[in-house]
């Protein structure tokens, strides 16, 4: 399954040329698992969000500060998940010299919604 060289991880290490030690694939590891933790918490927290603003802004006796909340805390739940897919790509870089591309995360990028 690794005829292109990708083994040794998710990320295909031996694509980038690394030559990381057993020690250093489980603390990767277990970094992913941190990461991939917080970002699942983060993630329900957000859908836990959209599901309050569908509810809203089908009621018509919604008041538009409330769907302005609403969508101010989804805006600082989506800056939190970018920071954190920030920090660990860079810790990855930095501690491993692995680079991490885009996409890696439950989002793609930082995307704010302005409206619904």
């Amino acid at each position: 399954p690794y005829a292109d060289g990708s083994g040794r991880g998710y990320y295909g290490y031996a694509k980038q040329g690394k030559q990381l030690t057993d020690e250093q694939i489980a603390a990767i590891e277990t970094l992913q698992a941190k990461h991939f933790d917080t970002m699942q918490s983060l993630g329900k927290e957000f859908r836990q969000k959209q599901r309050e603003l569908n509810a809203l802004k089908y009621n018509s006796n919604t008041d538009t500060e409330d769907l302005q909340k609403i969508l101010a805390d989804m805006n600082a739940i989506e800056d939190k998940m970018y920071a954190e897919r920030q920090n660990f790509a860079s810790v990855m870089q930095n501690e491993y010299g692995i680079e991490l591309k885009n996409g890696y995360g439950m989002r793609r990028g930082k995307m704010h919604r302005s409206c619904y």
